[in-house]
């Protein structure tokens, strides 16, 4: 299983090699994996489309071989104008928009601030229960429930006062504001989603790579 040691450490190689590879092979490796995909699916596909570097790179390799895919664009009304304005000017875009307003996810759920790992830390550890007693010595300490340690969970010094904030925080608003949208727009249409991520943005995002 790829969530052995081992496994994980021959990921960790190939994605390093795929890293160092010259742009020309990743854009084939790129154009295979986006064939692949709209092969799967009988081209009922959509691209998550953000209006940012990533998802624009996206959009134009995959409308280079398929161009009538559709641009899916979550307003969730926080966005630059010039995003907004860029993704208007976009062919065949959708916009969604999610059922709550920001400021109502603030009021029922909390801010969620520095980061969403922050932000999911900070809720649990101002909630504690029974059943999440592990997974706040994980954000406090950086222990797991096995006794070891596991690097990049503790939350920092910088933002324990939010530990005593007189507000709440919470990790939510993306769920509520981006992924619900998509999730309700793919059951409606049954098209998949390609999604533009980067295992170098985050080390979250490399270790989901790897898993």
């Amino acid at each position: 299983a790829a969530t052995s040691t081992g496994a994980i450490a021959q990921r960790q190689a190939e994605l390093v090699a795929k890293q160092a590879l010259p742009l020309s092979e990743k854009i084939e490796l790129s154009l295979q994996l986006i064939r692949d995909w709209y092969e799967a699916w009988d081209g009922m596909v959509s691209v998550s489309y953000s209006g940012g570097k990533d998802s624009t790179v996206l959009l134009w390799l995959v409308r280079g071989m398929y161009p009538d895919v559709p641009a899916v664009f979550c307003h969730t009304g926080l966005e630059y104008p010039e995003v907004v304005r860029h993704v208007l000017a976009t062919h065949n875009h959708v916009i969604l928009r999610p059922k709550m307003h920001f400021s109502r996810v603030i009021k029922e759920h909390g801010w969620p601030l520095a980061s969403k790992k922050i932000a999911r830390g900070v809720e649990l550890i101002r909630h504690p229960t029974e059943n999440n007693a592990n997974v706040r010595r994980l954000y406090l300490e950086g222990i797991n429930r096995y006794g070891r340690p596991v690097n990049g969970f503790r939350i920092a010094q910088r933002w324990r006062f939010l530990f005593d904030a007189p507000f709440e925080c919470s990790d939510r608003c993306c769920g509520i504001m981006k992924k619900d949208p998509a999730a309700r727009y793919e059951r409606e249409t049954g098209r998949k989603p390609f999604v533009g991520t980067m295992a170098s943005d985050s080390k979250s995002r490399q270790r989901t790579y790897l898993l």
